[in-house]
């Protein structure tokens, strides 16, 4: 299907899902661990287990090696300097100096193999969720806010990819580098590990407290960040009402509050850290001192040799790292969790619309299309069209008028099944759109909305958009018959003319006719017009009549607009308002009937 565009159901507001939107309101930056989170993460990383498994072996033989160094010093004071052992010294420098190189490179494939597998799931999970989007219906994207949708591939992926990639192999380190540290200090000395008995648990839980105090700062501040990101990004939107209506002072007020917020909030994280560092420092130096005094002491009576106590000091600073880092790594695994939640909500969110067992691909349409007491509602129960019976024949221009609200947009949606009637049916054909594949609908039907977006990329790349192996020739042929070549070709670089965000740097009537081409291109055998006319001046809004006389020739068309100029040579005007038909009939014979549409009709000479 050439769908040019996506427009939101205009229904009456009573009609409008009324439950809370998917993914909608204020998104917790952590969440406790949970095992169902963390099992699904697992599957995640499953088809990588092997080069994990290799990397938390190789993680458990670094910290084996760093485990070594301390042990080989304590060998060169006690053993070779003592003993004037110079031989013996040079072996021992030379065994830690190996030891060292291995632990550097060791670390730098480590680090290779971890961040190139994290990264590989990372880019698999984005892919998933990318692929997973252009599966669920309208109805989905019609209550969620794009910003939530965007926010799952980009910070809720950020949230897990520190804990897909470095938190698995950073805790296996930690655990072995504890155990492994308290083990050697316990070999060396059971009296000077006694102090560290009672040194660890303050240092722990100040590290714990202050981190989540810490947490709660910055929190606090990436939240004022956002206040202040979400404000400058409305005022660039709406930049000409703020001018218009000069709003600029006052919005400057409100800009500089915000801004307020920020350092005020950074000054808190500032102080909280400003703490939580040095009260780490003075609990890890009281441990140092105390066990340097009781060390020393210890050699001075006899009872300890110098290397034993350096070298004990050696494995409490590797004891100290991995305490601190439990902190982090607890931290990280929090916002996995809130990350992963949402991420694996949307992927457990499934189509509404999907082709159900047995479906048919629908073969080459003349374009009958039948409308047989449909009834259907955003919501259920709350009914936005009732009981709706028309006939399309092949050929055929039916134009849909009425009040905004009426269901006119509606109809267009069951017509190319972003939604399903909760009762009638709707036949194509003499075929059920319910029976057949939704793939072989679309690629017959082409769609042409109010809101002409243009994607990112040359003006040829948006035309051929829905049909990406038309050549140059036919691209250029559609437009000539269209109307819209000369327009294009007075654009800097004509067809190669790079197309700015949403086609900003060109005018409504240019962007309207690059999207009425390129459905032109994409020759389908049902058309939809949705308010297309309703964005272009009278010059171009007659250029394009012309066309679409040519456009339409023996196509089944959908025409829905309020300009009633558009719909006065349709042969069948239907006339919603909410949610029935009420008048039908062509615009002669409407006129004559002096109802409703002839209403509407005398509105539109007014304003026009």
């Amino acid at each position: 299907m050439a769908v040019v565009d996506t427009k939101q159901p205009v229904t009456p507001a009573a009609a409008r899902p009324a439950g809370p939107p998917a993914d909608d309101g204020q998104e917790p930056s952590s969440k406790p661990l949970d095992m169902i989170i963390i099992r699904r993460i697992w599957q995640v990383m499953r088809p990588y287990r092997a080069g994990i498994y290799a990397n938390l072996v190789l993680s458990m033989a670094i910290v084996l090696l760093e485990l070594v160094p301390p042990r080989i010093t304590k060998r060169i004071i006690d053993v070779n300097i003592a003993g004037n052992d110079v031989a013996g010294l040079a072996v021992s420098m030379g065994i830690l100096m190996a030891t060292t190189l291995a632990i550097t490179l060791g670390w730098r494939w480590r680090v290779w193999r971890v961040v190139g597998i994290g990264n590989r799931i990372i880019f698999d999970l984005r892919e998933q969720i990318f692929a997973h989007l252009q599966k669920l219906s309208m109805s989905y994207y019609d209550r969620t806010k794009a910003g939530r949708i965007i926010s799952r591939g980009t910070n809720d992926i950020s949230a897990m990819q520190e804990t897909v990639v470095w938190t698995l192999p950073r805790l296996v380190s930690v655990a072995f580098m504890l155990v492994g540290s308290m083990t050697m200090m316990l070999l060396l000395s059971w009296r000077l590990f006694l102090v560290v008995v009672f040194v660890v648990p303050p240092f722990y839980f100040a590290n714990r407290y202050f981190r989540r105090q810490v947490s709660l700062a910055w929190r606090r501040v990436q939240e004022a960040q956002a206040r202040v990101t979400a404000n400058v990004a409305e005022s660039i939107s709406g930049m000409r009402v703020i001018q218009a209506f000069t709003r600029e002072r006052r919005n400057i007020e409100i800009f500089e509050g915000l801004q307020d917020q920020v350092y005020s909030s950074q000054l808190q994280a500032a102080r909280i850290f400003g703490i939580y560092a040095p009260t780490l420092d003075i609990i890890s130096a009281a441990g140092t001192i105390a066990i340097l005094l009781y060390g020393g002491w210890l050699v001075w009576l006899g009872e300890a040799r110098v290397g034993t106590l350096v070298a004990f000091m050696m494995y409490l600073e590797l004891l100290f790292n991995p305490v601190r880092q439990i902190g982090n790594i607890y931290h990280e695994a929090l916002h996995a969790m809130a990350g992963g939640e949402r991420i694996f909500q949307l992927l457990d969110t499934g189509p509404e619309v999907v082709d159900r067992p047995g479906a048919v691909e629908l073969p080459r349409i003349a374009g009958h299309v039948v409308f047989d007491h449909v009834t259907f509602g955003y919501l259920p129960g709350v009914p936005v069209l009732l009981d709706i019976n028309f006939e399309a024949k092949p050929g055929q221009t039916i134009a849909i008028v009425g009040p905004t609200g009426a269901g006119k947009s509606s109809i267009i949606n069951l017509v190319s099944r972003f939604y399903e009637p909760q009762q009638g049916r709707i036949l194509i054909d003499g075929h059920d759109l319910a029976s057949v594949t939704m793939d072989s609908l679309h690629r017959q039907m082409g769609l042409v909305n109010q809101v002409n977006f243009l994607f990112s990329g040359t003006i040829m790349d948006n035309i051929r958009f829905g049909r990406p192996d038309a050549t140059d020739e036919e691209v250029i042929a559609a437009a000539r018959a269209l109307g819209s070549h000369d327009i294009i070709m007075q654009l800097p670089a004509g067809y190669y003319t790079q197309v700015s965000e949403r086609g900003q740097s060109l005018s409504l009537g240019q962007r309207q006719l690059v999207c009425f081409t390129r459905a032109l291109v994409a020759s389908p055998r049902i058309f939809i017009l949705d308010e297309a006319t309703s964005a272009v001046d009278t010059a171009t809004e007659t250029r394009i009549q012309i066309a679409l006389s040519r456009l339409i020739e023996g196509r089944t068309s959908f025409i829905v607009a309020h300009r009633l100029s558009t719909v006065r040579r349709a042969d069948l005007v239907l006339v919603i308002d909410a949610g029935r038909i009420v008048e039908r009939g062509t615009h002669a014979q409407l006129l004559a009937l002096a109802g409703r549409y002839a209403q509407l009709y005398e509105q539109f000479i007014r304003t026009e």
